[in-house]
This record gives structure tokens, C-alpha cells and sequence, in this order.
């Protein structure tokens, strides 16, 4: 029995150093989820009651798409003011015209010479061709500010205006029609690029900075019915930083969505090996 003894606990701990190594080497899983590449909250920069919602939700929209708009009815009456002030070219004509004839009288007095040309008359052609000259100065002035007040207006009816700031899809629509809002606290709806998504995991440091190198790592959705599904990742960002108390490094990848394969929210799972015989998505 003694003789026995020995041997077993030889084969055991034979047992041991073939079975640890196993256990130092083997990764758990890396497991992130998925996320817009964008995702954005829209509000209107201006305080005001909501004239009209133009989009629902789920809709896809494309960038400067008109999405929702305040009540501008007052804006738009001082809009068509402007713009008639500013293309009237009337006030110019006129004292371009009268500007005109002062210079000519002017020039008339001038070329009689000095002994044919009582001095004050030629004065006071002197003087109003001067006046007539600060009309029409005056009158360029004023229809420039005319057309700076035109543009000032316009982009106040622009600030009443929600337009998505990205292609994308409306997800969520806070308020409704005739509904108050007050300015860039109170946001009105969100939109998401979902053609791309993100994938943010944390992994190892040694297969972090590997990652980096290889640009492309194949992930694969958890919990996927009917087979695996696998399908090609992007490595965006490997982080510089080591969480100390993990080991590990933020790693961002992205996912091309542009045929709508993928879904946000979604939990993946990095393959730091392809397994044979399975079909790749995104390929």
C-alpha cells in the first residue's frame, strides 16, 4: 500500500501541470454591445410654442431635412419687410439722379471761370453737390442695412427650425404640437446613424495592442438563433491607457450596418479566432 501512495500523487500532480497552463492561457470572453457611431438629442435654440412635427418616429431623414418648427408668423411679416427694403433700389436711383445734376451745374460754374462766376453761386453748387453726394452715400448705407436686417431675420426663423444634423432615423419624439418648449433645455426628439455602429470592449493588453496591428477582428452575436453569427469589425480605437485593475484596454470597434444587418443594443462577442466553416458577415 505504502509502494502505491507514491506513485498515485506522481500521476497527480502530472495531472496538474498539464491541466494548469490550460487555465493561465484560456480568455473568458470578451463581450461588448453595440451602439450608434452617432446619436443625437435635437432642441430648439429659441423658446417658443411648437407650430408643426413633421417626422415620426422611425422615419429615416437625411442631413438638413426639416424636422419640426416653432411658430414664426411675427418673424416672417418682419422677413418680408426687410426684403422689400431690400431689394427697393428706389432711394439709390433718386439721389444718384439729383447727385447727378448738382455735379453737372457744378461743372458748368466751374468752366466759366473765375471772372463770369459770382462766388457764392458757385458756392452753393459747391454745397449741394456735396448734400446731393451724402444722399446717395447715405442711401447705398441704408440698403445695405437693409439687406444685413433681411439676413439677420432669416436666420431667426432658422433658429425656429429643426433640421437633423445627420442621415439617420428618427427614434424618440418628446413633444407634440402647440406644446411650449424653452430653448436648448428641452429636447424635442433624438436621431441615430445606425449605417455604422460601435462596439466598445475591454481586452487584454497583449491582445489589445495585437488587435491594433491586425486592423479587422471577427465578432460574434451572443445568443444568435439558427447558428453563429459572425461578421467583420473594424479596430477604431485601442486605448493608450492600462486599467490598472483589470489588466485590460478600451478597445472601440465599428461595424459596417449600411444593409441594416445589425442592431443597436445588441451584445457581441469578440473572436480572437475565426472558427472554420462558418460563414462571415460583412465580407
Amino acid at each position: 500500500m505504502t509502494a502505491i501512495r507514491p506513485i498515485y500523487y506522481s500521476l497527480f500532480a502530472v495531472i496538474l501541470i498539464l491541466v494548469s497552463p490550460l487555465r493561465v492561457h484560456a480568455n473568458p470572453p470578451v463581450i461588448g454591445v453595440t451602439e450608434p457611431v452617432e446619436e443625437i438629442d435635437l432642441a430648439f435654440p429659441e423658446v417658443g410654442v411648437i407650430a408643426s412635427i413633421l417626422v415620426e418616429e422611425g422615419q429615416t431623414v437625411k442631413k438638413g431635412d426639416l424636422l419640426a418648427r416653432l411658430d414664426a408668423r411675427s418673424h416672417e411679416a418682419r422677413q418680408k419687410i426687410a426684403a422689400m427694403k431690400a431689394e427697393s433700389t428706389s432711394a439709390i436711383r433718386s439721389a444718384e439722379a439729383e447727385m447727378g445734376l448738382r455735379e453737372e451745374r457744378l461743372e458748368k460754374l466751374k468752366g466759366l471761370g473765375s471772372g463770369n462766376t459770382n462766388p457764392d453761386e458757385l458756392a452753393r453748387a459747391s454745397v449741394d453737390y456735396e448734400t446731393s453726394l451724402s444722399r446717395y452715400e447715405l442711401a447705398v448705407e441704408e440698403s445695405a442695412q437693409a439687406k444685413i436686417e433681411l439676413e439677420q431675420v432669416t436666420i431667426e426663423i432658422e433658429r425656429r427650425t429643426l433640421r437633423s444634423p445627420i442621415d439617420g432615423v428618427v427614434t424618440r419624439i418628446l413633444r407634440d404640437e402647440a406644446e411650449s418648449v424653452g430653448g436648448g433645455e428641452t429636447l424635442v426628439m433624438s436621431v441615430v446613424n445606425l449605417e455604422q455602429l460601435d462596439l466598445i470592449v475591454h481586452i487584454e493588453t497583449g491582445i489589445a495592442e495585437q488587435m491594433a496591428k491586425m486592423g479587422t477582428v471577427m465578432v460574434d452575436r451572443v445568443g444568435e438563433e439558427g447558428g453563429r453569427f459572425l461578421a467583420k469589425a473594424s479596430v477604431m480605437f485601442v486605448s493608450p491607457v492600462v486599467d490598472a485593475s483589470s489588466g485590460t484596454r478600451r478597445v472601440r470597434l465599428r461595424l459596417d450596418n449600411a444593409d441594416g444587418v445589425h442592431v443597436s443594443g445588441v451584445k457581441y462577442q469578440v473572436q480572437l479566432s475565426a472558427p472554420p466553416g462558418l460563414s462571415m458577415r460583412g465580407e
